[in-house]
């Protein structure tokens, strides 16, 4: 159990099933006052490309209907909502004014406030956790103070439903970097560092960025460990078309 001003909640960690962790994520929310929850993994940095690999909600079954007939699943606004803030991001008809008609829609399904949280691990795996419920509060304090929480339970929500998540990620294909790019990314994987890489490759520590920048790119990394670890799930290390020192 986990404490929080005054509450207990629900163990949320490792040892648990991905329907135990749910389970468990939607005691907490319960807990704090929010009918409803969801948690999103996500493919794709940009909001406008953002995928969700893998999600599991308790949202009112009228919205996931509604969701399957628009389409919201490959890029739901309440979870792109998230992507650019690591704080809670509240839900409001002016943050969602960019969707004509999205605000009254949600409304009408049983979602009328609610928050936002992005998490973004080591790798650079992202997930949104969502908060909702079908009213707000009459007490907007209490709530604003226990979205504080959000960070943390998305956190834990994130690492204990990461095996549910992990096998729906696209690997890329061996093909997708070249030779140079492999390399690079290989002395990364070693923990070089850009200069001692720079030396090995005989190449400048400018030309080592941009192999970074467009592997990271091409993989749909968020950053140089994200790249690394893509890399490697796709079995890229180790090939023998690596590029030698010297080489383009």
């Amino acid at each position: 159990m986990n404490r929080w001003n005054g509450l207990q909640l629900p163990h949320l960690g490792p040892g648990l099933s991905g329907r135990e962790a749910f389970q468990a994520l939607v005691q907490c929310a319960h807990l704090l006052g929010f009918d409803y929850c969801s948690l999103s993994f996500l493919h794709g940095r940009a909001a406008a490309a953002a995928v969700i690999v893998y999600a599991d909600d308790n949202f009112p079954a009228r919205w996931r209907d509604r969701c399957r007939l628009q389409q919201h699943r490959s890029c739901d606004p309440m979870v792109t909502l998230g992507i650019d803030s690591l704080t809670p991001v509240g839900w409001s008809a002016e943050v969602f004014s960019a969707l004509p008609g999205y605000w009254d829609d949600i409304n009408k399904h049983g979602l009328a406030y609610g928050f936002s949280q992005l998490t973004i691990d080591a790798s650079g795996l992202e997930s949104v956790l969502t908060l909702g419920c079908p009213h707000a509060p009459t007490d907007l304090a209490a709530y604003e103070d226990r979205a504080l929480l959000l960070p943390w339970l998305g956190g834990a929500a994130h690492q204990a439903l990461l095996d549910q998540a992990l096998p729906r990620l696209p690997s890329p294909a061996p093909s997708v970097l070249s030779n140079r790019e492999v390399g690079v990314l290989a002395l990364c994987a070693e923990g070089k560092t850009a200069a001692q890489t720079a030396s090995a490759l005989r190449i400048s520590q400018r030309t080592v960025a941009f192999h970074i920048a467009s592997a990271m790119d091409k993989l749909g990394a968020a950053n140089k460990t994200a790249a690394v670890v893509r890399a490697a799930r796709a079995g890229l290390f180790g090939s023998p078309a690596a590029p030698k020192p010297g080489c383009l």
